[in-house]
């Protein structure tokens, strides 16, 4: 049978194929068979050889000057051009081409498939039909590349391959295999793998082993591999590593070592695309990271994919996100320029160590790189690293800006408000993805359900969790039913929450019962304690948490006798407690703290500190709650129990930040287990006195934002009615969160108390005098000509592409339409100072501004667009840092 019906208009209709047999050879596509001399060269070195050959490419328009290349040539070059990732000219090309044949047409869809863009393949695809040209398996197979994540398209796209006779094409049937395996349609790619009989290759077998794999069917898919060497068909390194996706995807770690044994005895453990799936296997399923290290360091020429590999093992294990900064930085070293996935996979690790320094690098970095702004899975990646940072608004600026959103975007911003304790925006967002019909994962309902159960919506969350089943047919897993444990307990209603651990239809394992025992520390609930606390002990006698918790329940209401059974139970069992501690990162370095630490080189500050904030928070009204010094009365005063409250870990961890940092500046501690109670309550106080945004990370949320500032406002203003910054604080944060009443109220009691806020204002020297500016400034003797620049440079700015950021305009929106809080935005203090120096000093002298606040996002964003269009450098110095404005960028990375 020949591959290419002759009746088709195809470029290898006079080749001969052998007839189809296992071990036959797809042709490979077009794009990879052209024999000419420019594909099979370096492309950018030679570009200026073929423009001085071919002038018409610099200028196609002239194209009729010069000689006309047949077409041969003209696929030539935008083959050349594709395989660069050139599509722009490659475009162009195809656009004077008189007559575009078959192999054109092919070339540029499967290059747009293959870049994620489909739908210039698809308006290609289009084009070709209506020419009367005749598709061929090279042309399906790339549209069903370009099909991404339309099944109703890729359904299409199959049965035209079956009513046009190609559904014996290897290459078209492989890439369905691919597809319907990728996008979770499992029957479909067997139905396709099966179908194609004997007409398979090495790639089919492949792609089902793979599918089997991604769909934790580990055992089908070491029995198809079997089947695969027992019919003859050559091994490569790709039915290995496809093999190797399977032990992980089951967990299979003995079967993965004694694969690896094997492996060792062909040689091909030194394969960088097997040792890639190594990698990933020993990182997986608990190997180790140091077999992950010995794969590496066997490999003679580790490739950019191993390189990743070895990054995103090492940031799927927090001790080792060190390890995944240090691997990124010596992968580029020895040459290697980080893609798409060294950057998801380098930015959790900075999630992992809640560094936002380090994570703003890489930010900066993924810019430098000239990695697209559109590339979703970065953006995903930074949205949770923002978040998890304790950086909400940077997390949400970004989320915002991105060109487009999918599952992944909605919940890592969903997740991120659940964490932070905003649960109330967190089911907002969630509604908005069902509104938008993006479908909803169970990942999805995890944080929408951790939300409501931090908010007190009961009746919501068990909406919510019928939902999954009733609406978007997913079935509730161990940590779905966690969460509405924990909902319910919270809530009070522990006989509820222990009912539906009784009728979860299989065993709550650890999880539930952990829940259970939380909710029942805080009611006091000392029986059900017990019963949650002696189930987790039976499925998990090597965790030290359920000994930890039970042994303190038993000490909160008294019972040292069996506080003290069941810590010697946990001594004899050999089970340690992890060590609680707390840490910070200031001036790119982490301190880290321990409970009455004493090693710290400051420690004696920060003990000072925190006894004088004792006090300011006493007379505010903080009363330390010694029920979380477990220790005895008999044994410990009052006076010891409050000084052991006072040192613990995130308390010192919080003082050090304050007195080692700017005013003003926000503070975040990340804690290795769950705040206690008190700590909770002290750093409300010491938030509010300071003046300080603090948020704690610690392993069950982010504690921070909004429910912290209401909550320690009330103290703070009662302590220092006269302080303006937790006024301004606090109504702005309700402005943001759209709670204008709440909003006014507080700035309503700032004015009756005679409070101040200090005038924010812009200053600019020009012709050694300075001129100061406030916002709406009209006492300038040439403020009509400032308004007037600025109205003109607004016009340009917006042709431009900029759009006002009226977030930034803190007023109603049933108060103030779009064009008064444009206005409002436009006369700001600091757009002013710029436009007054634009238009007093010479064209190409730089300006300065100086700021006495922090400048706002829109002026900032809008500046970069001034610097552009005025040819200017502008720098403007806030209280944060300066920023340097240049041919519409900054110096800061757009990180203000």
């Amino acid at each position: 049978m020949a591959m290419v019906p002759p009746n088709l208009s195809s470029p290898f209709e006079n080749m001969h194929y052998p007839e189809r047999s296992p071990h036959c050879q797809v042709p490979p596509h077009p794009i990879h068979q052209v024999p000419y001399p420019f594909f099979h060269l370096p492309l950018q070195p030679l570009h200026p050889c073929i423009l001085q050959m071919w002038p018409p490419l610099c200028c196609p328009q002239r194209l009729s000057l010069h000689f006309r290349p047949n077409v041969f040539s003209f696929n030539a070059i935008i083959a050349a051009y594709a395989k660069e990732s050139r599509t722009d000219i490659a475009h162009q090309l195809f656009d004077q081409m008189p007559q575009p044949d078959l192999v054109s047409y092919n070339t540029l869809i499967s290059t747009y498939a293959d870049r994620g863009e489909p739908e210039p393949a698809f308006r290609l695809f289009s084009g070709m039909r209506e020419m009367g040209l005749d598709m061929d398996g090279f042309t399906l197979s790339g549209m069903v590349t370009a099909c991404s994540d339309d099944i109703d398209m890729i359904r299409q796209v199959h049965a035209l391959t079956v009513s046009g006779g190609f559904d014996s094409y290897v290459s078209v049937n492989n890439a369905l295999v691919t597809y319907y395996s990728k996008n979770g349609f499992l029957e479909e790619a067997k139905r396709v793998f099966y179908g194609m009989g004997e007409f398979r290759d090495e790639v089919s077998w492949n792609s089902m082993i793979v599918a089997y794999g991604q769909h934790r069917e580990g055992s089908k898919a070491l029995g198809l591999f079997q089947e695969m060497v027992r019919s003859g068909f050559v091994v490569d390194m790709f039915t290995l590593a496809s093999v190797l996706t399977a032990f992980t995807c089951v967990e299979d770690l003995l079967g993965g070592l004694q694969f690896h044994a094997k492996l060792i005895k062909t040689g091909f453990h030194q394969n960088s695309h097997v040792g890639s799936g190594l990698i990933d296997l020993y990182s997986k399923c608990k190997g180790g990271m140091s077999d992950c290290r010995k794969v590496f360091q066997e490999i003679p020429e580790p490739d950019l994919v191993l390189w990743n590999t070895m990054i995103s093992g090492f940031s799927q294990h927090e001790d080792f996100s060190e390890d995944a900064l240090d691997c990124f930085r010596q992968m580029q070293h020895v040459g290697y320029r980080p893609d798409d996935c060294s950057f998801v996979c380098v930015i959790s690790a900075c999630s992992n160590l809640s560094s936002p320094s380090q994570g703003k690098q890489i930010h900066a970095l993924a810019i430098k790189s000239e990695i697209p702004s559109n590339r979703i899975s970065v953006n995903n990646a930074l949205v949770a690293m923002y978040s998890k940072c304790g950086n909400l608004q940077d997390a949400r600026r970004l989320f915002d800006r991105m060109p487009e959103h999918n599952t992944v975007s909605l919940n890592s911003m969903i997740a991120g408000y659940a964490k932070h304790g905003i649960g109330t925006e967190s089911i907002r967002l969630f509604q908005q993805m069902l509104e938008i019909d993006i479908a909803p994962t169970s990942i999805t309902f995890i944080s929408v359900l951790c939300a409501c159960a931090h908010t007190g919506k009961v009746e919501e969350g068990q909406n919510y969790f019928n939902m999954m089943k009733e609406k978007f047919s997913i079935e509730p897993e161990a940590e779905h039913y966690s969460c509405m444990i924990d909902l319910l307990g919270r809530a009070g209603k522990l006989s509820e929450a222990e009912r539906l651990i009784e009728t979860m239809p299989f065993s709550p394992g650890s999880i539930g019962w952990a829940s259970l025992l939380g909710a029942c520390r805080t009611h006091g609930n000392m029986e059900l304690a017990v019963k949650a606390a002696n189930n987790v002990l039976q499925l998990e006698p090597s965790n030290a948490v359920p000994y930890v918790m039970l042994a303190n329940i038993y000490a909160s209401a008294g019972k040292w006798e069996e506080s003290a059974t069941v810590r010697k139970l946990m001594r004899d069992r050999g089970v340690k407690k992890k060590p609680g501690c707390s840490w910070i990162e200031v001036n790119k370095r982490i301190h880290v703290f321990v409970a009455e630490d004493s090693s710290h080189p400051m420690t004696k500050e920060i003990y000072e500190y925190l006894e004088e904030m004792s006090e300011k928070m006493k007379r505010a009204g903080y009363v330390p709650d010694v029920r979380w010094a477990l220790v005895k009365d008999d044994e410990t005063g009052q006076g010891e129990k409050e000084m052991r409250l006072g040192h613990h870990s995130e308390k010192l961890a919080v003082a050090f930040g304050l007195i080692s940092t700017k005013d003003g500046e926000p503070i975040l501690v990340v804690k290795n287990l769950r705040i206690c109670g008190d700590c909770h309550n002290a750093i409300k106080f010491i938030s509010a006195i300071s003046g300080r945004e603090i948020t704690i990370r610690d392993t069950h949320r982010t504690h921070g934002n909004m429910e912290l500032a209401v909550k320690a406002a009330n103290n703070v203003l009662q302590l220092e009615p006269s302080n303006a910054v937790p006024y301004v604080m606090l109504a702005n944060i309700y402005a943001s969160a759209g709670k204008w009443e709440e909003s006014a109220t507080v700035r309503k009691l700032m004015r009756d108390r005679g409070v101040k806020k200090k005038p924010g204002c812009s200053w600019i020297e020009v012709n050694k005098r300075i001129h100061v500016f406030v916002a709406e400034d009209s006492s300038h003797p040439m403020t009509k000509e400032i308004y007037e620049y600025l109205e003109e440079m607004s016009e340009k700015m917006k042709r431009a592409g900029y759009v006002p950021d009226v977030r930034w305009a803190l007023v109603k929106d049933d108060e103030t339409g779009q064009g008064e809080k444009e206005m409002r935005l436009g006369h700001h203090s600091e757009k002013l100072a710029v436009a007054f120096g634009l238009i007093s000093t010479k064209d190409g002298e730089p300006i300065l501004v100086v700021k006495n606040l922090r400048i706002c996002g829109d002026c900032h964003n809008a500046i970069k667009f001034i610097s552009a269009i005025s040819g200017r450098e502008i720098t403007i110095r806030d209280t944060h840092r300066f920023h340097c404005f240049k041919e519409g960028k900054c110096s800061c990375g757009d990180y203000w």
